[in-house]
């Protein structure tokens, strides 16, 4: 196995490409609290028997302590779908069935991002190293290739679009209301945005923007999910190797708690025996490649 601070060092990377972004989503204020319905008078002989009410919900505008709009964790869409509580208390058996059709809509998309960060770790290590050169060509080029390969994002519509197409229609209603919200809200804090000339920029300017900022906080989402499971681990390793289904097991068990033990500062010694674990579950033509790309790894 490479180097547990090398390797930390390397993967920590890519939390840089969400720097800025990261930054808005600090010092949010708390929810106000839900106000309470007044109670019937006692002495009422009217008065029916009490009937809990689903409490008021709140939309995903949220400021900072300079009344800057700051941004949700994920994205706008996945905090908006939460604000509607469909596997809540007071959630009707149509809400819940619907929560589960948005869970499949979320987790594709966190498959997506996974795939994309591991897959293209080097692409966006170079938008950022393009980034402190000023060279626009360079980082509209590296910016269109990322835009290409995330296109499986974009299939069967915006993000919005797929959470509106499985959701009761009062649902969808108040889902889109909390997104009109959010932007219009974004587009009202423009002032406090900057264009590369110093300009403020105008709503679809500020839209970008943001868009821009809460795409790299998915990707710092999805580099955590990745390196925490250790699947990116996984999937560096065994480049160019063809693994049966018990081995695939092995290698991934063996990944995870190497990340584990990273993370917890462990001994080396126990992930010298994970990295003997791991080569012992493969035959003798496939370990020169899994050890050179052990080497390679502990090298970045």
């Amino acid at each position: 196995m490479p180097s547990p601070r090398n390797l930390g060092t390397r993967l920590v990377i890519i939390g840089v490409v969400a720097a800025a972004g990261a930054a808005w989503a600090q010092n949010a204020p708390a929810d106000p609290p839900a106000s309470k319905p007044a109670a019937s008078p006692a002495n009422d002989p009217l008065a029916g028997p009490k009937v809990a009410e689903a409490p008021k919900k709140a939309g995903i505008v949220q400021r900072d302590f300079d009344g800057k709009v700051v941004l949700p964790e994920g994205s706008p869409e996945e905090a908006a779908v939460r604000v509607l509580g469909l596997d809540g208390d007071y959630a009707t058996p149509e809400q819940k069935a619907a929560w589960a059709k948005v869970q499949e809509v979320l987790n594709k998309r966190h498959r997506i991002l996974d795939d994309f960060v591991v897959e293209h770790l080097n692409l966006l290590v170079e938008l950022q190293n393009v980034k402190g050169t000023g060279n626009k060509m360079d980082q509209l080029a590296l910016f269109q290739k990322a835009y290409q390969e995330l296109a499986p994002l974009r299939e069967g519509g915006s993000l919005q679009e797929q959470i509106d197409k499985v959701l009761p229609e009062a649902d969808a209603k108040a889902f889109d209301g909390y997104l009109a919200d959010f932007w219009k809200a974004v587009e009202a804090d423009r002032g406090s945005m900057t264009n590369d000339d110093g300009t403020t920029p105008g709503k679809w300017g500020a839209r970008a923007q943001t868009n821009l900022k809460m795409m790299g906080q998915e990707i710092k989402a999805s580099y955590e999910r990745v390196k925490d499971s250790g699947e990116l681990l996984y999937r560096r390793l065994t480049e160019g190797l063809k693994l049966n289904a018990t081995q695939q097991a092995a290698m991934r068990e063996a990944a995870a708690e190497f990340m584990k033990n990273l993370e917890a500062g462990g001994e080396k010694s126990e992930n010298r025996k994970l990295f003997f674990a791991a080569l012992r579950s493969l035959d003798e033509e496939q370990r020169p490649t899994f050890i050179k790309n052990a080497k390679r790894l502990a090298k970045m």
